[in-house]
């Protein structure tokens, strides 16, 4: 399992964060460029509320990307899986469901 996250999980956190301290990198740099007749209180503020909205978006497809087994519905059956549930405890597809199925 280990191995597992070093090779696969590990670079795509690191790829995330490069790619948020890159934009976060482009902001800094548009605001010093941009704003010679600003003061530095003023240009702080920027990068502040800039860097938080970009942290935002960042952390909304975080989430997105996350996303789980495609259909899954938080427990609930999802399309055609209603048909196999015909053994208690319904709700939930468990072995006892196909065993009722395999003696039909």
């Amino acid at each position: 399992m280990a191995g597992y996250f070093f090779r696969y999980v590990t670079p795509k956190i690191a790829k995330n964060l490069k790619q948020k301290f890159d934009a976060k990198q482009k902001l800094f740099k548009g605001v010093d460029k941009q704003g010679p007749n600003l003061s530095t209180v003023q240009k702080g503020k920027f990068k502040k509320e800039g860097s938080q909205e970009i942290d935002k978006i960042f952390k909304k497809y975080e989430k997105k990307a996350k996303g789980g087994r495609a259909g899954y519905k938080g427990g609930k059956l999802v399309g055609k899986q209603k048909n196999l549930d015909v053994a208690a405890p319904f709700g939930k597809i468990t072995g006892a469901d196909f065993k009722k199925l395999r003696s039909k």
